[in-house]
């Protein structure tokens, strides 16, 4: 945005400014420029949270997998950019593509990157394991109601509990807390509240 109030719009895609395409990555670059645009033309940006995510799953890209290092940035901010399943097909298809079969650890990146994303649209703060509990925490009370949560409820198999002391909290209860039993479990929590919310 100083960018822009600077130069103008004009020279935004100009080749002085390749740099900055090359600092942040394309995708993060057009998101941004996106966003910009949109500012400039008095459309309010979707106010998003920022969520935290705490789970005892390895969630990262190994060594053995990609070595090079600058390799691995593009590719953590590729992860990172993911927001829909199509995202999530798409990345999982050039990793495939580029490096062969993805480990667990990536593919386990890859779907938290997902269920973040869902998460902050649902102004969702926290998702914390504990033992066999993942806790979930609500900055706002707006999306929460008594019909939501027994479909919720019902959804998961009667696992979840809930509360509140000032700002509303969803306890999900696990069967087991293998990596596939976590993420599995948060996806279609996520993917049932971002669908209800739609109704």
């Amino acid at each position: 945005m100083r960018d822009l109030e600077i130069r103008g719009a004009g020279n935004l895609l100009g080749k002085q400014q390749h740099g900055h395409m090359g600092a942040v990555g394309y995708d993060l670059y057009c998101k941004l420029l996106e966003e910009s645009v949109n500012e400039l033309r008095g459309e309010k940006p979707e106010e998003l949270t920022d969520t935290s995510i705490d789970l005892t799953i390895n969630a990262y890209i190994p060594n053995n997998y990609i070595e090079d290092e600058m390799l691995k940035i593009e590719l953590y901010k590729k992860i990172a950019s993911v927001e829909t399943v199509d995202d999530e097909m798409d990345v999982e298809d050039e990793l495939i593509d580029r490096f062969g079969d993805i480990p667990e650890s990536v593919q386990n990146l890859i779907a938290i990157s997902y269920i973040k994303s869902m998460a902050r649209k649902s102004k969702i703060s926290s998702i914390k394991q504990s033992g066999k509990d993942i806790m979930i925490n609500f900055t706002t009370n707006e999306y929460m109601d008594i019909e939501i949560l027994r479909k919720l409820n019902q959804k998961l198999n009667n696992n979840i509990s809930f509360g509140s002391t000032t700002k509303p909290i969803i306890k999900i209860k696990l069967g087991n807390t293998s990596s596939t039993e976590i993420i599995n479990t948060l996806k279609e929590f996520m993917e049932e509240i971002t669908r209800l919310h739609s109704e």
